[in-house]
């Protein structure tokens, strides 16, 4: 067990401080946030060779379940198809997997908890100073072309949700979305923010924000999380008695009721209805909305199912998901997805497409047993971080961008570490 006295700590305020800053500007600049995860690894390197931060072995049994797993499909692929050179490029992408669970090695429960603290207060001011700048921004362009203090649900329009929302910050609207539902999480589920008043007004801004996403699992999401926390809330007042069911069904079904009624006549309702059902059916080249022609998400999965069924254990390589799609797109008439070379917009598929089943199952095994363990432990925060990765990995790509590789690669290694090392503590408080 680490000692962690008043030395320790004042040399840990550096990594605390990286911490908090690639937290914070998760939300803000990709490119930022990179920066600071080298300063933040790099800082913990600097401790461990002066021997502020030491090996800790309890952290050993935590390191199997780990985003380190997920750099097996990498080696699988060089053993399968040896192309060493696709592979590093990749590898560059999805670094943090290896490098965040080693550093997670030398940190103590006390350091880790901490750590969670700061970084849970970076992404939430983060992701308040992103929903500022974007609601301005919106509110900038919204009266650019009409009178001053007229608002209709034009508002709500194509032109002002989506990507046309986030283009500013240069943020794909699930992905900011993520940053936002963990926000969210922090709010309701975390005793990091005292402050009712505060929690109330961040709150605010972050659900209006993700109302102009327009995205569709992160607003699925965004209404499991309000349930569940709804739901806790309701049975810590009233137990599991009849009440408290009629309670949380009444607030539920109240909430639901209230959203759709105000964007009924909105674009987003649109995008939750009637293009999400056109998603979820079999269209090629048909109009997706008044404006575009498209392929349907079903469609691609069909594409991506029959070329995995051609490779199905050793895949066509990493990095060569686009490529063999492509291919697969033309074959079956869907130009447009080929021209746009788009993914198979589920990473489940795209693994088993680059690596194989194997790799698909390495997949499913990571966020299997982090879903399991966060479940069996009761931790709310920690169990929907997970369930909304899977969420979202079940309609994008989602882990084969450096803004999703990071966030994954560093809660979810926090979340299992400090969780790992907390259980260890208690078990030795107890004997």
């Amino acid at each position: 067990m680490q000692v962690w006295n008043k030395t320790s700590y004042t040399h840990f305020h550096i990594i605390l401080i990286s911490g908090f800053l690639f937290s914070f500007f998760l939300p803000l600049s990709t490119k930022i946030s990179n920066i600071l995860l080298v300063v933040f690894l790099v800082s913990v390197s600097f401790l461990v060779l002066k021997g502020r931060l030491k090996f800790n072995k309890i952290n050993r049994s935590a390191l199997k379940y780990s985003t380190l797993i997920l750099m097996v499909p990498l080696l699988l692929s060089i053993c399968y198809h040896g192309e060493l050179l696709s592979v590093l490029n990749v590898l560059g992408r999805r670094i943090s997997y290896l490098l965040l669970p080693l550093s997670f090695l030398f940190f103590s429960s006390e350091q880790l908890l901490s750590l969670k603290r700061s970084s849970f207060r970076g992404i939430v001011y983060g992701c308040t100073l992103s929903s500022i700048f974007l609601l301005s921004n919106n509110i900038w362009n919204y009266y650019a072309t009409r009178p001053l203090w007229s608002v209709d649900s034009d508002l709500l329009n194509f032109y002002y949700t989506g990507f046309n929302f986030t283009e500013t910050l240069d943020f794909h609207p699930s992905y900011l979305g993520m940053y936002m539902l963990l926000s969210v999480c922090v709010l309701l589920f975390s005793k990091v923010f005292v402050s009712r008043a505060l929690k109330i007004i961040i709150f605010t801004f972050l659900s209006i924000v993700i109302l102009f996403l327009s995205s569709r699992i992160i607003f699925i999401y965004y209404f499991i999380i309000l349930i569940v926390y709804i739901f806790s809330s309701l049975l810590k007042l009233f137990g599991k008695s009849k009440i408290a069911i009629i309670s949380i069904f009444t607030v539920v079904l109240i909430i639901f009721l209230s959203t759709f009624l105000l964007i009924k006549d909105t674009y987003i309702y649109t995008s939750l209805t009637k293009e999400t059902i056109w998603e979820l059916s079999f269209n090629v080249n048909k109009k997706y909305n008044s404006k575009t022609l498209g392929d349907s998400r079903v469609a691609r999965w069909n594409v991506a199912i029959d070329l995995i069924k051609d490779h199905p254990i050793v895949g066509y390589g990493i990095g060569n998901e686009k490529d063999v799609l492509e291919i697969g797109y033309r074959k079956e008439g869907m130009l447009i997805s080929a021209t746009n070379r788009y993914d198979a917009h589920n990473l489940f598929l795209g693994y088993a497409l680059e690596a194989g089943f194997i790799s698909m199952a390495i997949l499913i095994f990571y966020i299997f047993n982090s879903l399991f363990f966060f479940f069996r432990l009761k931790s709310a925060l920690n169990f929907l971080f997970f369930f909304a990765i899977f969420g979202i990995c079940l309609v994008e790509d989602y882990l084969n961008n450096n803004a999703a590789i990071i966030f994954l690669a560093y809660f979810g290694n926090l979340f299992l570490f400090q969780t790992f090392l907390s259980i260890a503590k208690i078990k030795d408080e107890l004997s």
